[in-house]
């Protein structure tokens, strides 16, 4: 237990380009992107806007509103009627590919003092983005883990590409509308993706808590067998993680009171006892995502002005470096994070050094131009540390659902459930409170 992380072995082996294609470009949507590509977007919008520099603090509160539309899904989803996930993220798909390209033509358009365009997208944003910590990640856990950290690898491969683009606008001056031009149409790829692996039933993990609708009415075992059986037939290279019967074996250790709560969305009493036993690490997923998507969303451009007084009065070029790099430096952190079987310290320590980055950026935030930061190596230092806190945030979040199934096999899909649950809350009370303290400063 007290061992240092030891590096996982992913096997694609005898999988063939199709499906991993299929799986990297379910990655892409539903996910942060487009959370993500607004905020890039940031430094260009503030310029024009009737908020100013108080548009992101506004951005980040719509965000927030964008959670309550997914935690009605959820809610009703686990009281009312079983809805099937795939028609859910399929819907989810198409509303944020619709509005990308709406956005791309409006995001000009103002009322009542107040970027409409720009606030509603935010809202969709936020709804998409919740949607993929509270139903697509537990939905993952049904695919074998390589196949889910294929699909998070998709994510990152994207996120990176959407830094670079977003470089690239800061370089030639690209206006917004030619930046969602560009990217609206990568938000309905996954929709064809997504099409391809449930009609074939790839890559289904039976060790996994999840499932699927159809498998709960009735006899629970019997499609995961048939697509277990369908898998072999179809790619009899392929070494699976365990035999059939022994997939049956696990599948079967299931009490009744387990298979009843899976069935009705809800939690177990066993479940509950697993989350008491990791409720350290989802407080330390949940501090993270609270202070970097509920607090310095909203607050970053201040620390950019803040940091940049001489040279960038403004600090969108700041901020802009800031998204941007922030942006690219999750790349190596979810590349990284499946690697690794990190043991539950880890976490802890990463949270530590993750403090001490946040105590650099708030110093930043409540100064004043001209103040302590405002030196010519205070932006270089406010970036580094800036991006040196994505990088973490990225692993820790990554890796903590590996985590989750490695240690809680047959719970994992309500753990993670709960412990998005429980990050979003703490990013609203967050977001709230930053987005209150920005506008009667």
């Amino acid at each position: 237990v007290g061992s240092e992380p030891v590096k996982r072995v992913a096997s694609w082996e005898g999988w063939g380009w199709k499906p991993i294609a299929a799986f990297l470009i379910m990655g892409i949507n539903p996910s942060w992107a487009l959370p993500s590509a607004l905020f890039v977007e940031v430094p260009i919008f503030q310029l024009s806007s009737p908020e100013g520099l108080s548009l992101a603090a506004w951005m980040n509160a719509a965000i927030n509103l964008g959670l309550i539309l997914t935690l009605s899904y959820v809610a009703y989803d686990m009281v009312i009627g079983n809805i099937h996930p795939e028609s859910a993220i399929k819907g989810i798909i198409c509303i944020s590919s619709v509005f990308c390209f709406l956005t791309a033509f409006t995001w000009q358009f103002t009322a009542l003092n107040m970027s409409i365009s720009i606030l509603t997208m935010s809202i969709i944003g936020g709804m998409v983005g919740s949607f993929q910590v509270l139903v697509f990640l537990p939905y993952l856990t049904r695919y074998k883990p390589a196949l889910f950290a294929t699909v998070r690898l998709g994510d990152v491969i994207f996120v990176g590409v959407l830094s670079l683009l977003g470089i690239l606008q800061q370089a030639t001056s690209l206006s917004p509308t030619i930046f969602f031009l560009i990217f609206a149409p990568t938000q309905i790829l996954p929709l064809f993706a997504l099409e391809y692996i449930t009609r074939r039933k790839l890559g289904l993990n039976t060790d996994s808590s999840y499932r699927p609708l159809r498998a709960t009415r009735g006899n629970e075992h019997t499609p995961l067998v048939r697509n277990e059986t369908n898998e072999l037939q179809k790619y009899p290279k392929k070494s699976l993680d365990a035999p059939v019967s022994e997939n049956l074996r696990r599948l079967s250790d299931n009490s009744p009171s387990d298979t009843k709560s899976q069935r009705n969305g809800g939690f177990s009493k066993e479940s509950w006892k697993d989350i008491k036993k990791c409720w350290g690490v989802i407080l330390c997923v949940c501090f993270i995502n609270m202070h970097m998507w509920g607090s310095f969303i909203s607050l970053l451009p201040l620390a950019c002005r803040n940091a940049s007084p001489s040279v960038d009065p403004e600090g969108s070029n700041t901020l802009a470096f800031c998204n941007n790099f922030g942006l690219l430096s999750l790349v190596p952190g979810i590349i990284l994070a499946p690697m690794f079987k990190c043991q539950e310290y880890v976490y802890y320590l990463l949270s530590i050094f993750q403090v001490a980055l946040y105590v650099l950026i708030y110093a930043a935030i409540f100064d004043r131009p001209y103040g302590m930061w405002g030196s010519y190596t205070s932006a270089s230092v406010l970036t580094l540390s800036f991006c040196l806190a994505r990088f973490n945030e990225a692993f820790i979040a990554t890796s903590v659902y590996t985590y989750f199934g490695d240690r809680f096999p047959h719970r994992s899909y309500q753990i993670a459930s709960f412990m998005g649950i429980c990050d979003r809350l703490a990013t609203t009370v967050m977001t709230w409170g930053s987005f209150f303290w920005v506008i009667l400063r």
